[in-house]
């Protein structure tokens, strides 16, 4: 719950993007995460991006990055 609360604080002023927790069997562009997936399909066919640290500078500019590419 607290990442959550990080990731919609930090992120929510990015153009086009809508930060939630992840809903099983629901369709993502992009998965943000402090785990690393467990196997290669288990956020389908989703980007899956693994936060170094929670929400350091390093990974907000990574996430812009790979929104900015996935509006493209």
């Amino acid at each position: 719950e607290t990442l959550n609360q990080l990731l919609i604080l930090n992120m929510r002023h990015i153009n086009g993007i809508h930060v939630e927790a992840c809903q099983p069997g629901k369709v993502y562009d992009l998965i943000l995460t402090n785990e690393q997936p467990a196997a290669k399909g288990d956020y389908g066919s989703a980007r899956v991006y693994v936060l170094s640290e929670i929400m350091s500078s390093f990974d907000i500019k990574n996430i812009q990055t790979i929104v900015q590419q996935l509006t493209a």
